[in-house]
């Protein structure tokens, strides 16, 4: 349960400002970098990113456990390792309803009104484009 939770945790503080941020600025260098990262990360195997992860951060520069049980350090390479791949999907899936929600006719009413843009981005935008990437994390 806490590696599920662990990666769980990982795949939203990653997804969520990735397809947010890929999404806000569409075409920009950080759009297409998300993107590349997104399709690295949904075609690459698990179990090799867990070995090369294994291989740099354990072996290598000696900063996490390879094995074992215990605290957070041990928790850290297999919560990486599980919650990548996933953050990848999800944040494809959260650029993709964001470039929808924001050609909606009523984001374009919220800034005629005059609203500050992280009101319209915050209340409006992202309120309706999580319902996929909830609906899915359901």
């Amino acid at each position: 349960m806490e590696l599920t939770f662990a990666a769980l945790a990982f795949m939203v503080l990653v997804a969520l400002p990735a397809g947010i941020l890929s999404a806000l600025y569409r075409h920009a260098l950080l759009d297409h970098l998300s993107r590349l990262w997104a399709l690295l990360g949904a075609s690459l195997p698990g179990f090799w990113l867990g070995l090369i992860l294994i291989y740099l951060f354990a072996v290598e520069l000696g900063l996490l456990p390879v094995m074992g049980r215990g605290g957070l350090r041990h928790l850290v390479l297999p919560a990486v390792t599980l919650g990548f791949g996933l953050a990848a999907v999800y944040a494809r899936i959260l650029r993709a309803s964001m470039l929808d929600v924001l050609g909606q006719e009523y984001i374009r009413v919220a800034r005629a009104k005059g609203l500050k843009e992280k009101w319209v981005i915050g209340r409006h935008v992202l309120k309706n484009a999580l319902l996929p990437v909830v609906t899915l994390l359901a």
